[in-house]
């Protein structure tokens, strides 16, 4: 970008960064839709998107930082980099002691509430430890999400939070869409074009990429290699 397009250094780094995003959520609906989330192919889209997911957090830290700051740091992005890597794998490795805490937690609570309460709890307090860290409040919340996700009390977890999900979703996708300026989509204006050639260009990138990794699966014989690039 920096030397094709002759873009600064920042806006570069955030259209890479853009690059990694992907959504599990849909990836894994479609697989279980269309009958192939149990076949190896969907299980490795799974597993890719999975560690897709970790790394992303990780350059979202990055480049929330980066445009904090306004500068390229490198010691500040490899701080970054291992303050985001330690966190994350040493909340993974606390899980048993954390699920511990929250079902004991879940315990005390004589209402309705008794497993939602702590969950968020865990969510928020992870937040801000992230916080606390220079790094996102998500990457905290994706933390608690991966040790939740390995509870006993995982599927009614699961059913009390997509209430919650289904009003709170809509709201960040609306309010993010919002911001989102459509005039800058219109080729007829000559100050638009120069932006959505680098827009085509990143995705002719990110679809090509992600076709070719599925290409470069070794040890694999006899899967559908295209199939899994397109997932």
């Amino acid at each position: 970008m920096i030397y094709l397009f002759h873009l600064p250094v920042i806006p570069s780094i955030f259209a890479g960064a853009a690059l990694t995003a992907t959504s599990i959520g849909i990836t894994s609906r479609v697989l279980a839709e269309i009958g192939q989330l149990a076949t190896k192919e969907g299980q490795i889209i799974l597993g890719a998107a999975v560690v897709d997911d970790v790394l992303g957090i990780i350059v979202l830290a990055v480049v929330a930082s980066l445009a904090s700051t306004g500068n390229v740091d490198v010691k500040e992005v490899g701080l970054i980099i291992a303050s985001a890597t330690g966190f994350l794998l040493g909340v993974l490795f606390a899980g048993g002691l954390i699920n511990k805490a929250f079902l004991g937690m879940a315990r005390l609570f004589k209402t309705r509430g008794g497993i939602i309460v702590p969950a968020l709890s865990l969510s928020f307090l992870l937040g801000y430890v992230g916080t606390v860290l220079k790094l996102e409040a998500i990457l905290g919340a994706f933390a608690a999400g991966l040790v939740l996700d390995d509870t006993d009390k995982r599927e009614d977890l699961e059913k009390l939070t997509k209430p919650i999900a289904d009003i709170l979703v809509p709201i960040f996708f609306v309010a993010v869409g919002a911001k989102t300026d459509l005039s800058v989509l219109n080729p007829a204006i000559p100050a638009n074009r120069e932006g959505l050639i680098i827009a085509s260009f990143l995705i002719t990138v990110a679809i090509l990429g992600k076709i070719v990794t599925g290409v470069a699966i070794l040890g694999q014989p006899g899967i559908n290699r295209l199939a899994i690039g397109v997932g």
